[in-house]
């Protein structure tokens, strides 16, 4: 090949090469036409929400009614919601709840021990019912409220925790009633044997009394019937008298009637349950009776008298 050909060469290889690299693909050897990549993220952790509570008895939501001398169940609830899903906070794989009942006008949150009058605990309340959309579920807190509680407004707050110990709470008020309640210690009041024309001196026969409400108390009583002896003739009601004291003269105390009478002077304080078992307050009605002249001796007379709690005078 002559020297001065080369050129020509040169550059119709170099045409050829130009062409097949633009109507064709060219590979590079030693590069990859596809490659794959790690993504990640982290989860964070959302918060718990407790919904709107409500309290309530067994009765209705306007009130708590108490029950003399036990307690009544009161409940609260509310929906938690949880973007994490309900095993979040339900216990499944973590979390907790509690809740608290007491006297908004004399404790807040936390208030305290249990004691009955003004603080009642459930440290682990209960989630009910099924898990609805992966997310809300109820939440039921419940008190053991004793007759004692004291009748204002009082708060239910309940707490949930999650697994990563984020927390919500949220709270609802509802009134205690009042109660006015008693209970009569004895059952059979012996008034003693007492002669015709005579009487028992002093107002010294007692009958107890207990506060079974929560409120102070005053009585209110009268006799259903005059007295009935057995041979006759019957005794009227007004010789049997009444007094807070048993010192009162027999003539000093106030004649019971069959008309119902307040005795605003009785003055019986509530129940200051403070401690972790309930007490009771407990008062004394004292009696004393006379026999008219003319009654026949060595017989049984009976007479029925009623007592009531009412709110103190």
């Amino acid at each position: 090949m002559s020297k001065y050909m080369t050129p020509v060469l040169v550059l119709v290889l170099a045409v050829l090469a130009i062409t097949l690299a633009y109507n064709g693909s060219v590979v590079v050897t030693g590069m990859a036409s596809s490659m794959t990549r790690t993504f990640n993220a982290t989860t964070g952790s959302a918060d718990p929400i407790v919904r709107t509570v409500t309290c309530y008895d067994a009765d209705d939501t306007t009130d708590v009614d108490l029950n003399a001398f036990a307690t009544s169940t009161v409940v609260c609830n509310a929906t938690v919601y949880d973007s994490e899903g309900c095993q979040d906070y339900n216990g499944t794989v973590g979390g907790s709840s509690q809740g608290e009942f007491y006297d908004a006008e004399i404790e807040s949150q936390p208030c305290g021990a249990n004691n009955h009058s003004d603080c009642y605990n459930n440290a682990s309340c209960e989630f009910t019912g099924a898990c609805s959309s992966l997310t809300n579920q109820t939440v039921e807190c419940s008190f053991d409220v004793y007759y004692s509680a004291n009748n204002v407004t009082w708060t239910g707050w309940i707490n949930v925790s999650d697994s990563g110990s984020l927390t919500d709470n949220n709270t609802d008020n509802i009134t205690v009633a009042n109660l006015n309640a008693l209970n009569l210690t004895d059952e059979f009041i012996f008034l003693g044997n007492i002669a015709p024309g005579a009487d028992t001196t002093l107002t010294n026969v007692s009958m107890g009394v207990d506060n079974g409400g929560n409120i102070k108390i005053d009585l209110d009583l009268n006799g259903t019937t005059d007295f009935t002896c057995a041979t006759g003739p019957n005794i009227l009601i007004g010789n049997l008298v009444y007094d807070t004291s048993a010192a009162t003269a027999y003539g000093s105390g106030t004649n019971l009637t069959t008309t119902a009478t307040a005795l605003s002077t009785f003055d019986l304080l509530e129940p200051q349950n403070v401690a972790a078992t309930p007490s009771t307050a407990s008062g004394t009605l004292y009696w004393g009776m006379g026999i008219p002249i003319g009654t026949v001796g060595s017989q049984t007379c009976d007479a029925t008298v009623r007592v009531a709690a009412i709110m103190d005078q």
